[in-house]
């Protein structure tokens, strides 16, 4: 067992305009006992599927639903894997979307995002209304194109890659946000060491209405020392009862916020990455040109899980290949890089596991976790994971 120890380190993000504050980083134990978890493979008899969605947890209900992104259907299942039903469907009508880009369920709502839209929908699945995210601004469009600040709102845009949705409260919820603002951007030489060290990374919307109320969070100190590697300025992030946690690709920490974004403690360990070198780029082009491999060759920090009623945070992570990869799946560039998960207990490193490269955890039903996603498309076979500790 490692002993405890503390740092100190001057933070950075969701601080207060223009104030610096300090929260305590702990040195994680690790108490290594979970070496590998069996998984069982649910398949799922899919109607008709185009094999690009993803699919969630509905812990009301206890059912998984597989969201088609291309189909723009929703079809829900037992957690056996037994077809319940189909709804939805690419179109206007009410009973339809014109696309699905991600889901959140709040209280007995469904909430279905595509870009900028939201569409609500009740417990039966009947769309109540749609509205937009507005990201309106009180200055001019003049002086936001000449003059960008950090805290304005009408700069910055929906983050259309990696991008998570969170209840905030009742009526808030909270997503990932990036801006490409020519004179304000983490792409360009020129402007990146300003833009990760002022920049905004979450939004938080009215769900009534869509307006964008606040703007919240900053890059890991880590983006200020490295600059200039947009291709893993990526993040993500989950509510652990009141608090908010959130974990960077190029950053091996998991960071704690309360509600109000305030900074309350840093924890986590390394995982067993082969490689964060990150190549550095000095335009927009030339991160696309470089995005694709970059996420095959890397290693970086994935998704974050938290089930606060069983003290647990489960974090993925690439490994990283160390080489460019050839014919990689642009859908999903991510896919070849093989994956490990990381088991917190307590916030104690307690599990360090392989799985399988599309894995991500959905949910829990108290006796088995599960875990999307199980796809052969040659057979034509979808299905999803269980496992228990």
């Amino acid at each position: 067992m490692l002993k405890k120890g503390l740092i100190i380190l001057c933070i950075f993000y969701f601080s207060c305009e223009n104030e610096e504050k300090t929260f305590t980083i702990s040195k994680t134990d690790a108490e290594i006992r979970i070496n590998k978890i069996l998984l069982d493979t649910i398949l799922i008899s899919h109607p008709n599927t185009s094999f690009q969605g993803f699919m969630k947890f509905d812990s009301s209900k206890k059912e998984i639903i597989y969201f088609d992104e291309l189909f723009s259907t929703v079809s829900r299942f037992t957690l056996d894997g037994k077809f319940i039903e189909s709804l939805l469907g690419k179109g206007d009508s009410p009973k339809e979307v014109q696309g699905i880009n991600n889901y959140l369920k709040l209280g007995n709502e469904h909430l279905i995002f595509k870009g900028y839209s939201v569409y609500h929908f009740n417990e039966n699945w009947e769309r109540t209304k749609k509205t937009t995210l507005n990201f309106e601004s009180e200055k001019s469009f003049k002086e936001l194109e000449n003059n960008p600040k950090p805290e304005d709102i009408g700069i910055y845009e929906v983050k259309y890659f990696n991008n998570d949705f969170l209840m905030y409260d009742m009526n808030h919820i909270m997503f990932n946000i990036e801006t490409t603002h020519p004179k304000y951007n983490g792409y360009l030489s020129t402007t990146s060491k300003n833009y990760f060290e002022s920049a905004k990374i979450l939004g938080v919307a009215e769900l009534n209405s869509g307006k964008v109320t606040s703007l919240q969070g900053k890059y890991s100190t880590i983006y200020r020392n490295l600059n200039n590697i947009p291709n893993f300025a990526n993040w993500h992030f989950d509510k652990n009862n009141d608090d908010i946690y959130l974990n960077f690709e190029a950053d091996s920490l998991i960071y704690v916020y309360d509600k109000s974004f305030n900074p309350v403690k840093g924890f986590g360990r390394s995982g067993k990455v082969n490689n964060t070198k990150y190549r550095k780029t000095n335009s927009y082009d030339d991160a696309m040109n470089l995005n694709y491999s970059d996420r095959q060759r890397y290693g970086y920090y994935y998704t974050l899980k938290c089930f606060p009623q069983k003290s647990l945070i489960f974090r993925c992570y690439k490994l990283g290949t160390n080489q460019d990869v050839e014919n990689i799946n642009k859908d999903n560039p991510d896919d070849e890089n093989p994956m490990r998960m990381q088991i917190y207990l307590n916030e104690i490193l307690v599990g360090d596991v392989p799985v399988p490269n599309h894995f991500k955890i959905i949910g829990t039903d108290g006796k088995y976790f599960y875990a999307d996603g199980f796809m052969n498309k040659e057979n034509g076979v979808l299905g999803f994971y269980r496992f228990s500790l």
